[in-house]
């Protein structure tokens, strides 16, 4: 496996005593507990970056159009991801 597909896991140990080593700790494991909610953000909010975002202007009601286009975008996706995991985890019961 190549270096920059490797994954990586942190372990991260907080010491008893306030130390350099625990200040450290602890804000490593801060910065590492939002990067979960950085990515969902960043993903959700990169649909403004599509041409379909772009175009929803042009329909005569935007508000239903952007309503509709994230229903499609995320709403399906979830709704993929809960079959998904019934047909998993339905196979292995």
């Amino acid at each position: 496996m190549k270096e920059s597909t490797k994954t990586h896991f942190i372990l991260e140990i907080l010491a008893p005593k306030k130390t350099i080593i625990r200040e450290l700790a602890s804000d490593s494991y801060l910065e590492n507990n939002n990067l979960s909610r950085l990515a969902i953000d960043r993903y959700i909010r990169g649909i403004k970056e599509t041409d379909e975002w772009a175009n929803i202007t042009t329909f005569a009601d935007p508000l239903f159009e952007a309503q509709k286009l994230l229903n499609e975008k995320f709403f399906v996706a979830i709704l993929l991801k809960k079959t998904y995991h019934h047909l998993i985890v339905g196979q292995n019961n």
